[in-house]
């Protein structure tokens, strides 16, 4: 089972569900605001296992992700398969005319 995470460089360990698309839109509009960047994350769960979690609504009729209590995260992470893999990474860049103005810019994983 492929799950998708958005990622700011700062909480590489709370893993959850996320479609592709909706990943990208909250790494690159919400992570690079507030810290400077943000990573999108692809890897695999047990699917056995992933269907013990249920699936919740975040903030939009398209964001979804799987809801996994803090206290399970060691053992979801013992069920992940293979590698986690960074599949996109958005920077903030400082505009030269504004220095108090930010850009996101893409990196070579996009």
């Amino acid at each position: 089972m492929p799950l998708w995470k958005r990622r700011s460089h700062l909480e590489w360990t709370a893993l959850g569900n996320r479609l592709a698309p909706d990943a990208i839109r909250i790494a690159r509009d919400w992570n690079v605001p507030a810290s400077g960047v943000g990573y999108v994350t692809r890897f695999e769960v047990q699917a056995g296992f992933a269907e013990r979690y249920p699936v919740r609504q975040l903030g939009g009729a398209t964001i979804l992700e799987l809801w996994i209590p803090a206290e399970e995260l060691d053992e979801f992470n013992r069920h992940i398969v293979g590698r986690i893999e960074v599949v996109h990474e958005f920077r903030a860049t400082i505009s030269a005319q504004d220095p108090f103005r930010t850009t996101v810019r893409p990196t070579g994983r996009d």
